[in-house]
């Protein structure tokens, strides 16, 4: 059903990140090779503290390349990506964060069961009686994945469809609206290109009567 193919498709926050904290350690890495490259004298705190420092955009200017052009240049690459990168990664936590709330609300709303009082809600079209449609289509509502202005749109373009309100589409039904469609694009059209030339003929008549008003 929806619940079971829905939660197939929901893996761990973790499991989903793991590709974005590999980028992350990567440019950590990178970072921490440039800065020891340019200054051999440091340890692997402070290359590990330069690298997190600089990516997370803090820069307190304490460490940084200074013996080489070659190492400043890098550098200059290296916060550019670095703090894109880290940039990336907390933007992914967050949405992965938000996509598990609204997931885990869109559970609870699957897994509540109807109640007495609900049924009316439950029963669009009045009848007394909840069809498997009108469960499902309720239920899409209250997860907020269907509007029911989006629901009304499609209900008129059926209605609009089924002009004599049988509550069913045939081919030659929708054959007939098509028609009916193509019928007034082109009333509409025509109507235009009338009121195109009035109103060429009005500017006429208008630029002759100022020629005369001058003579």
């Amino acid at each position: 059903g929806i619940k079971k193919v829905y939660t197939e498709r929901t893996p761990g926050i973790v499991q989903e990140l793991m590709g974005s904290f590999q980028l992350l350690f990567v440019v950590i890495l990178l970072g921490m090779v440039l800065i020891k490259l340019d200054d051999h004298s440091l340890s692997m705190n402070k290359c590990l503290y330069f690298a997190v420092i600089t990516s997370t955009t803090i820069g307190y200017g304490d460490i940084s390349p200074k013996n080489t052009n070659l190492g400043k240049i890098f550098g200059i690459f290296y916060i550019l990506f670095g703090v894109t990168a880290v940039g990336n990664v907390l933007s992914e936590i967050a949405t992965k964060v938000i996509e598990k709330k609204q997931r885990e609300a869109m559970d609870r709303i699957l897994s509540r069961k109807i109640t007495i009082d609900e049924f009316a809600k439950f029963d669009v079209d009045g009848d007394g009686r909840i069809e498997r449609t009108e469960f499902a289509l309720r239920k899409l509502m209250l997860m907020g994945i269907v509007e029911p202005a989006d629901v009304a749109r499609v209900e008129k373009e059926f209605d609009q469809m089924d002009a004599d309100g049988s509550g069913e589409v045939t081919l030659e039904k929708l054959e007939a609206h098509l028609k009916a469609q193509e019928k007034e694009k082109e009333e509409l059209l025509e109507r235009k290109k009338r009121g195109a030339k009035k109103t060429k003929a009005k500017q006429v008549q208008n630029q002759y009567e100022n020629m005369v008003e001058k003579i």
